[in-house]
């Protein structure tokens, strides 16, 4: 959509619209405006939550990690410590929209306690310290459960972040004017050619 939104608008530039044609042209490029504004939006929302889907996913696997040998448990939990870190460069460098800020650095902060808690545990694993690992442990999961208490923005604010309500009169309205410009236009030129 943007992207022909934009050929759309950009074509629209190089063409010389007669007088009484300019207001189809000021409203059709508002309208291809408002489109590319509008996609930019939802296409970093939608970045984002991507973002969040991947981690999400990579978190899930969390309960398949688990060994008796510690050996094996502490590789494990090596490479959880890995995704992990990986999540949080993603999250660091997203550009999240205005309303998932504060939950991004909160999302964040919790991700970078758990990671911690996961380079401790390996370091436990490693040193067969299972009274550590107990510790550890609780201390995962309490944080866990902050992490799910974390609360995400309203779904009413992210709607009008994507797109405000002036932006929705433009996309609802502008297409039937600009029809009834155009036809009105096509009639008075259908009108001078006899």
């Amino acid at each position: 959509m943007k992207t022909d939104c934009q050929a759309q608008s950009t074509k629209l530039d190089t063409l010389k619209a007669p007088g009484k044609a300019k207001q189809l042209g000021l409203d059709t490029n508002s309208y291809f405006d408002t489109c590319v504004t509008v996609a930019d939006q939802v296409l970093v929302l939608t970045t984002y939550t991507n973002i969040l889907t991947e981690i999400g996913t990579s978190m899930a696997s969390l309960s398949s990690t688990g060994s008796s040998d510690m050996t094996v448990l502490a590789n494990q939990l090596d490479q959880t410590h890995q995704k992990f870190s990986e999540s949080i460069k993603k999250l660091k460098v997203a550009n999240p929209p205005t309303s998932f800020k504060e939950y991004n650095q909160q999302f964040i902060t919790a991700l970078e306690q758990m990671d911690n808690l996961f380079v401790q545990l390996s370091a436990a694993a490693k040193a067969n310290d299972t009274s550590q690992m107990t510790t550890l442990n609780t201390q995962l999961s309490s944080t866990g459960s902050q992490m799910s208490n974390l609360k995400a923005p309203d779904t009413n604010q992210m709607t009008t972040e994507m797109v405000s309500a002036d932006q929705k009169s433009k996309l609802q309205t502008l297409p039937a004017k600009i029809k009834t410009q155009a036809d009105s236009l096509t009639n008075t030129l259908f009108i001078l050619s006899f």
